[in-house]
């Protein structure tokens, strides 16, 4: 919990580390899912896939020395803690020295983060300026404690008090100066002052609670909470009464408990309750009784992602999936960029979850089928002759199939499993490389993706390389038919992966020519724009095909954005499966974890046309079964035009695809 929040109840809106949020699931997030095999990929049985300046963002810490600054369109960079004091918060401090409410959150923040000896004097020019309240005094008060000055922070506190008289705060932090100087027992005494004033006064309860543990035990902490919700309107020593009968397993004590705290809580319940109840049942198992009481009262201003996280995991481990996404839903919903990771997760972690349940619930015969489609994979139709040329007819057609790769540990054939890594590449592979031919030939390129058919669809995942007399087959019953096939294959068991690339002629199935390239994860776009130049030339060479420079408009994105460019082309193929017959529901995830990529894909790249049409094209497809979530990136879209816009006639067409999904 945060310093202010702890004291006053609000939240910093400085850059600050945030807290903790826990239960949070650990796998990466995909948008379907994949089906392996250790059978050619025609006989597998399926396995399935699926503007603020950055001093006015939130920042969290990525590791010790460092912190992460976000901003408002979601880009991050790191800074070391002097950095951040240097560049954000004291220059943040003298912006706001004659604005009492923005110190004192800056002065809490900085607290937060670890920068005490920096406070003391914007602690004093507080208390000089924040005379209304308490706050200034109070904050002045704990800066001395924590700096080594117990007395001085009692006469702070006594001064406040002859100025405004007694409050549940100042008491506290009055008990906390007494107790540094030795005097425990008037320390005592004014903190059960301060609770009888306040009795859910959440530091000062804990306090006296331990205290009394420290002197008598279980027995004396107990009773000593037993003396506190006794006072009127005490809930939080109900909490902690129903946790000690929790912790005996006592369900049937806890529950009134949690109940009469509940009741006797304001409106909306207050956090620290919510956390405690959830965190303490979910922990013992009780996830049903969790629910129950916690979340017909869940606030998502009042309770954020700490309470979401332990509602999402009872949901979740209970198959309420439902449910669980229409809290996410929620989630997604408020203004928070820095929550978005976090539920992408989520997101994942219910898509692996509903699909075993699916498998588990109809694990019946399914059949393969195999997806066409025309051209770039995120080129909308009609938009070729806006801003790119057609295909020539004249050129050699050529299809292109992948969805293999070995593995080092394979499922079991017709498993499932949300798509990897391994599935990702052997799906983008074919994509990029279809793209290549079509804008370096002009060819008509037509990629083909297997399919699996039935109650749970999927994307297929062989683990042996196509046969080239099937991958004729395939390019042959096209229609129209292919002249030829490229077919490529993953090698996955050890870094460096290896793609290898064959040209098969789709008139006898013969192969002829092949390519190869080796790639890293972290760095794969050497590799891949090598092989994409190798098999240029035996288009060329072998089918006759005549090699021509890619439109000015075409600009593959490069460095830093080509893995997330791989990544998002092959989750728009997923996208654009959502809409075929018999698929459920369910089959498609992370549907914003997507649009946010590539937004950022966007802003990285933001003079090319080409992730702004992917862009496009992924709004387009999700509209059919997601509205709400695509209504939801209007405003973003709009100011991503304005503020970035594309040289003409670029900027005039996006315009126009943009206004039809949004009209």
């Amino acid at each position: 919990m945060s310093f202010l929040k702890k004291i006053f109840g609000s939240t910093p809106q400085t850059p600050a580390p945030s807290e903790a949020t826990p239960a949070n699931p650990s796998p990466e997030n995909d948008s379907a899912s994949e089906s392996t095999s250790s059978a050619t990929p025609e006989t597998v049985a399926a396995q399935e896939t699926a503007p603020a300046s950055e001093t006015a963002a939130t920042a969290e810490p990525a590791k010790p020395e460092m912190i992460r600054v976000v901003d408002a369109d979601g880009r991050e960079r790191l800074l070391t803690r002097p950095q951040w004091r240097d560049e954000v918060l004291l220059p943040h401090l003298r912006e706001v020295w004659e604005e009492p409410d923005k110190l004192a959150t800056a002065i809490a923040t900085a607290l937060d983060a670890g920068f005490l000896p920096d406070m003391l004097e914007p602690a004093e020019q507080l208390a000089r300026i924040d005379t209304a309240s308490e706050r200034g005094a109070v904050i002045l008060a704990i800066v001395y404690r924590e700096l080594g000055r117990p007395l001085d922070s009692e006469k702070t506190l006594q001064a406040q008090i002859e100025r405004q008289g007694e409050s549940p705060m100042v008491l506290l932090q009055l008990a906390k100066a007494q107790f540094a100087q030795k005097e425990n027992e008037q320390s005592l005494g004014t903190l059960w002052r301060a609770l009888e004033l306040e009795p859910n006064l959440e530091e000062a309860f804990g306090w006296y609670a331990a205290r009394h543990h420290e002197q008598g035990g279980d027995a004396a902490a107990l009773e000593a909470m037993r003396s506190v919700a006794a006072l009127p309107h005490s809930w939080l020593a109900r909490l902690g009464l129903a946790r000690a009968a929790l912790a005996n397993q006592r369900l049937d004590e806890a529950l009134p408990l949690y109940r009469e705290a509940l009741t006797l809580a304001p409106r909306p319940v207050p956090p620290a309750l919510l956390m405690l109840l959830t965190g303490d049942l979910g922990n013992a198992g009780h996830r049903a009784e969790l629910l129950a009481l916690a979340q017909p009262l869940f606030d998502i201003a009042a309770h954020g992602l700490p309470v979401a996280n332990n509602l999402l995991r009872a949901n979740l481990e209970l198959g309420r999936f439902d449910t669980g996404r229409a809290l996410l839903d929620q989630l997604y919903g408020f203004p928070r960029p820095d929550w978005r990771p976090h539920l992408h997760r989520w997101d994942a972690e219910y898509a692996r979850a509903r699909l075993a349940a699916a498998r588990a619930a109809a694990p019946g015969k399914m059949s393969l089928a195999m997806l066409v489609d025309n051209g770039p994979t995120w080129l909308p139709a009609g938009v070729a002759g806006a801003l790119f040329p057609a295909a020539d007819e004249a050129a050699p057609s050529i299809a292109f199939l992948g969805s293999s790769a070995a593995v080092p540990e394979p499922g079991a054939e017709g498993t499932a499993q949300v798509g990897d890594a391994a599935g990702r590449l052997s799906r983008a592979v074919p994509l990029f490389l279809a793209e290549q031919a079509y804008f370096g030939t002009r060819a008509r390129v037509r990629p083909i993706v297997p399919w699996v058919q039935g109650a749970t669809p999927a994307f297929v995942l062989g683990s042996n390389p196509w046969p080239a007399d099937e991958a004729a087959q395939r390019a042959r019953g096209l229609q129209p038919a292919s002249d030829y096939i490229v077919v490529t294959h993953i090698l996955a068991q050890a870094e460096p992966w290896r793609v290898e690339l064959r040209l098969v002629r789709a008139a006898d199935g013969v192969v002829v020519g092949t390519a190869g390239a080796e790639l890293t994860l972290a760095e794969p776009e050497a590799a891949l724009r090598g092989l994409a130049a190798e098999l240029l030339e035996l288009l060329r060479r072998e089918a006759g095909a005549t090699v021509v420079s890619p439109p000015g408009e075409y600009h593959v994105p490069a460095g830093a954005a080509f893995g997330p460019y791989l990544l998002r082309m092959e989750q728009l193929l997923a996208v654009g499966c959502q809409t075929l017959e018999g698929t459920p529901e369910g089959f498609l995830h992370g549907e914003r974890e997507l649009l946010d990529g590539l937004l950022q894909l966007n802003l990285a790249e933001p003079t090319n046309v080409v992730p702004r049409l992917m862009l496009v094209q992924a709004l387009r497809r999700l509209y059919a079964r997601r509205p709400r979530v695509v209504a939801e990136y209007r405003d973003t879209v709009r100011r991503l035009q304005q503020d970035r816009p594309l040289a003409e006639p670029a900027q005039g067409v996006l315009t126009r695809l943009f206004g039809e999904i949004y009209a």
